[in-house]
């Protein structure tokens, strides 16, 4: 019996042990800046693996040094970046990234939140978070609202070409209206994916943000942050919030969401893994964009 006893408080103490281990998972992933804002050993591995060459370690010079090589130009497509002519660096490249947290499934920490939170994307991106939200369902997370962040960004043309994967995705023949905007899309994707009919129960809360003007007088598209910020103005209740994204994005949009939703809310961002293989060239460009937002977050 006390054999038993014994055992039986191991259990309870490794279970609650991994849990706290789990749940300071995703504050880790944000470490990418040690002391006096010096950027980890780990980005300063990658950037001489990219042949990048910052003035000195602090996030502010490698910021300036990343987003001047691994950023994208406009019109520039990932796999046109230098850093894939060596297969051997590339592979060491996305090995650096996968224990930055960039490419594996990353799980919710806990069990109940107050909210989940859906960010808007492409289709085939809210599709496929959509129904890895379904999948945390299935598997025992719970929320007491779904929040659907979008925006009244326009369908283009690419978005246009596939609405035959909307009519896939339904199961119909015919479109009942036409797909204008990214609010259109993710509330098309709500409606008619297939979820449990206990998750359908659960309140949903649409955050539809408008196009934004710019300084110079020239309309840009919503981000992230205007839709929490939207989200923000209908005072939703303080608690545990569960946003969805994917791999390679959790960590952008995890320092997103920290710079703008305020500490009483206890975020996790999750999201299922990257594809196999993804291009180094793609890691740099997103790891150019967390590495800013980082420096906009801890005002650096």
């Amino acid at each position: 019996m006390i054999f038993k006893r014994y055992i039986f408080f191991i259990a309870v103490i490794s279970t609650f042990v991994g849990c706290i281990a789990q749940k300071e998972q995703p504050q880790e992933r944000l470490h990418l800046v040690v002391q006096h804002g010096v950027v980890s050993q780990r980005i300063l591995r990658l950037l001489e693996l990219a042949d990048v060459h910052a003035n000195d370690s602090s996030l502010a010079s490698v910021v300036t040094a990343t987003q001047a090589v691994w950023l994208r130009k406009p019109g520039q497509e990932y796999w046109h970046m230098k850093t894939l002519g060596d297969d051997v660096r590339a592979e060491a490249i996305r090995k650096e990234c996968d224990q930055l947290h960039m490419l594996h499934e990353i799980k919710p920490a806990r069990l109940q939140y107050e909210h989940a939170l859906l960010l808007g994307a492409t289709f085939e991106t809210m599709v496929e978070r959509m129904e890895y939200l379904i999948q945390c369902w299935n598997d025992g997370v719970r929320f007491n609202d779904i929040v659907l962040l979008a925006g009244a960004r326009p369908a283009s043309a690419e978005v246009r070409e596939v609405e035959q994967a909307f009519k896939e995705y339904a199961g119909i023949d015919h479109l009942p209206h036409a797909i204008e905007t990214e609010t259109d899309m993710l509330l098309w994707i709500y409606q008619h994916c297939k979820m449990p009919e206990a998750m359908r129960q659960v309140p949903v809360v649409l955050v539809d943000i408008p196009m934004q003007m710019t300084k110079n007088q020239t309309l840009r598209r919503p981000n992230t942050a205007d839709t929490i910020h939207g989200w923000l103005e209908k005072s939703p209740a303080i608690g545990p919030v569960l946003a969805i994204s994917n791999q390679p994005f959790v960590l952008y949009q995890e320092s997103v969401l920290k710079t703008v939703l305020p500490s009483a809310f206890d975020l996790d961002v999750i999201g299922n893994k990257a594809e196999e293989n993804v291009e180094a060239g793609y890691l740099l460009d997103t790891l150019a964009r967390i590495l800013y937002q980082e420096k906009q977050r801890l005002a650096l």
